[in-house]
């Protein structure tokens, strides 16, 4: 599927991750998604 989702970005002129990203937007407007955020810190 990575690699199916990875050549339809190419043939956009995106790249994956950019794909992942415009999706969210495109889901709802209360969806704000943050790049490099992988996960939340731990709380000391």
């Amino acid at each position: 599927m990575v690699d199916q989702l990875t050549t339809f970005a190419e043939s956009k002129g995106a790249a994956l991750s950019q794909l992942a990203l415009a999706w969210l937007l495109a889901k709802a407007d209360f969806i704000v998604p943050i790049p490099g955020l992988a996960q939340s810190r731990p709380r000391c």
